[in-house]
């Protein structure tokens, strides 16, 4: 149960990259491709992070749908895992950790982010990141489990 959230995080990835060509390009991954070929530091609808992955997965296997979705799948893969570690910081035993992860792992939002290359794949990772490491950072005496997420957890505390 204690290794749980990583490897259902691992499951996930590798479920995701397995199916990763069984479908054709999404219009905004062929978007991408071409971004890629024009990098800029910006567009007039995102960042250039998208694009460069993309053009970085083109030139590693050019025309691999299987490839070019690896950093979604694998960014899916850290949304389970982390959620897991995140139940951890707010003072969940193994079980709890394998439930969390188990439900991130199921989750709809989770599984749509990791079949495709998208802007949307990095936002639950990066949330999810600051909340543990936020966690971890808090000195002494504010160090208890939930803190860095805002969780009271003194005895009569209001839940909210």
């Amino acid at each position: 149960m204690r290794r749980a959230p990583l490897l259902l995080g691992a499951a996930v990835t590798v479920l995701l990259v397995v199916f990763a060509g069984g479908y054709g390009y999404h219009r905004d991954e062929l978007y991408f491709l071409e971004a890629g070929h024009h990098l800029a530091w910006s567009y007039a609808d995102q960042g250039p992070v998208t694009p460069l992955v993309a053009r970085l997965m083109s030139d590693i296997a050019p025309g691999s749908l299987t490839v070019l979705r690896i950093p979604s799948a694998i960014a899916a893969g850290l949304v389970v895992l982390l959620t897991g570690l995140l139940a951890g910081e707010l003072g969940g035993r193994p079980r709890a950790r394998a439930l969390a992860a188990t439900c991130a792992a199921v989750g709809t939002i989770v599984l749509f982010n990791g079949h495709l290359l998208s802007t949307s794949n990095r936002g639950g990772q990066l949330d999810e990141l600051a909340a543990v490491v936020g966690d971890r950072a808090l000195p002494g005496p504010a160090r208890q489990p939930g803190a860095g997420a805002g969780v009271d957890r003194r005895p009569g505390a209001p839940v909210p």
